[in-house]
């Protein structure tokens, strides 16, 4: 697929560099609340179009009660220390514009796993690279992470260019894009790499249940 292949060359030559040229609106991330749900689902159900393909759970169908429920499964995985779930919002407005999800893959080892979205007024304008960039840290610094892993279909390039920017690599040398879209690539950041500076003045703020992953912190990231 040759349209694809061009797509993947822009991304993996562009990389890190290419967050200099974005300039985001101040944003920041904050867990989800039970009042988002009506926002949450508004959202959603303007965002169809670009989110159905990667994100299982947004269809047409998805109903206030639908928001509730997804918004209260996230806020119970972050009180039994299972990960942790964030509202990307504009820092002045508190407007949702996306959502970051980091779930706790392997407790031994502490590795999680992060997904990520935006809302369509937003995209291409940096929003998601910035919300990575604070949910990065938070892992690392709050919830006690080594690694954090991106798993992410080898068709979705944007989703790809997000996790580059904000530091990650590819686990083979080799990865690439695939012949086959259904298939995915993984990439990962761990807590030795040094991470780009996104948003030193943003504050994000964590459950108070005092448990190993999610303690009582708020902190600047």
């Amino acid at each position: 697929m040759p349209g694809r292949d061009l797509a993947w060359n822009r991304v993996l030559e562009g990389g890190k560099q290419a967050l200099d040229k974005e300039q985001p609106m101040d944003t920041t991330i904050r867990k989800f609340k039970s009042a988002d749900a009506g926002e949450l689902q508004r959202v959603i159900l303007d965002s169809i179009g670009h989110l159905s393909p990667w994100v299982a759970w947004c269809s047409p169908a998805f109903c206030l009660e639908d928001a509730r429920s997804w918004i209260e499964s996230r806020l119970n995985v972050m009180a039994r220390g299972g990960g942790a779930s964030w509202a990307v919002v504009d820092a002045q407005t508190q407007v949702i514009l996306g959502g970051v999800d980091l779930r706790l893959l392997s407790a031994p080892y502490n590795i999680g796993v992060m997904d990520y979205w935006v809302r369509r007024q937003v995209v291409n304008q940096g929003i998601a690279t910035l919300a990575v960039g604070h949910a990065l840290r938070a892992g690392f610094s709050c919830l006690g992470l080594q690694r954090i892993e991106f798993h992410i279909p080898s068709d979705n390039i944007a989703g790809i260019s997000v996790a580059l920017k904000a530091g990650a690599r590819f686990d083979s040398p080799k990865a690439g894009p695939s012949s086959r879209a259904s298939e995915s690539v993984c990439l990962n950041v761990v807590a030795e790499d040094r991470l780009i500076d996104l948003a030193p003045r943003t504050r994000t703020y964590f459950p108070d249940t005092g448990n190993r992953l999610c303690p009582s912190l708020q902190i600047a990231v």
